[in-house]
């Protein structure tokens, strides 16, 4: 007579190890999609930090090479240079402006309007005016002309939106003053 050994997988035992593969799957998918989020905000942020980069150092390059400025705003929230053409035979303005419902810094060169920085932190912008002894000229109920200005100071605080990011609470203060050189 020949016995039956064969050995097989209860219904329970089956449920069981179904369960415990679900729960599995799902750790690493819930994993995977944090990862993933948190990559591409990270990544924005990265590209959120080189435009911001790159727009101060135009406005800098600008600042450089402005004729005259002009600040208008109290505290000043736009400044207006007037910058050489390429073959230097003439000029155009060029207008920075701060606008506090986008939270952003634009560039605009007649009808062209650019951000060159976003996300900044309401209450943190700021121009600031020095004379040629560095010191300033947007002193309280002080009203000095902007020819005056040998030195521009920009100081804002970029706050991301980062949505769950883990590093929600990360800012990038940035200050940073030119020197006029053709005033």
């Amino acid at each position: 007579m020949k016995t039956n050994n064969r050995r097989g997988v209860t219904l329970v035992e089956l449920m069981v190890a179904m369960t415990l593969g679900i729960l599995v799957i799902g750790a690493v998918m819930s994993v995977y999609t944090f990862i993933s989020k948190s990559a591409v905000r990270i990544s924005n942020y990265n590209d959120m930090e080189r435009e911001a980069t790159l727009g101060l150092e135009r406005l800098g390059r600008e600042l450089r090479m402005a004729q005259s400025v002009v600040s208008s705003g109290n505290p000043i929230t736009q400044i207006t240079l007037s910058v050489p053409d390429a073959v230097g035979t003439g000029s155009h303005a060029v207008v920075y402006a701060y606008n506090a419902s986008p939270k952003t810094l634009t560039r605009r060169v007649g009808s062209d309007t650019q951000v060159i920085v976003r996300d900044i932190q309401p209450g943190s912008f700021s121009f600031k005016r020095f004379d040629k002894m560095q010191q300033s000229l947007d002193l309280p109920g002080a009203v000095l002309p902007d020819y005056s200005t040998k030195q521009l100071q920009i100081t804002l605080t970029i706050n991301p939106e980062t949505h769950g990011l883990v590093a929600s609470t990360t800012k990038r203060v940035i200050s940073s003053r030119f020197v006029l050189r053709n005033l």
